[in-house]
């Protein structure tokens, strides 16, 4: 990368573009670190396919996990009232 304050399009671990996945997470590159570092990213599937295995190999991990997906809310709409 030629700019390390720059970030990826595309997923650091499995190479898929932004536009080939659902979300893509992206780090920020700290340009003022020596030697600088450059930003990263993980998209949604490579997420996914982590959880998967935190959750094989840990249980107490997976009861968290399922735990905090079950209490999740369902975002509210925005207000249109314009108020």
């Amino acid at each position: 990368m030629s700019n390390p304050g720059a970030y990826e399009t595309e997923c650091a671990w499995c190479g898929k573009s932004q536009s080939e996945v659902g979300k893509l997470i992206v780090t920020v590159g700290l340009a003022w670190r020596k030697p600088p570092t450059p930003g990263t990213s993980i998209c949604d599937e490579c997420v996914e396919l982590c959880m998967q295995v935190l959750a094989i190999e840990n249980k107490t991990w997976r009861d968290k996990a399922v735990k905090m997906l079950m209490e999740q809310d369902e975002p509210e709409p925005p207000d249109s009232s314009g108020d």
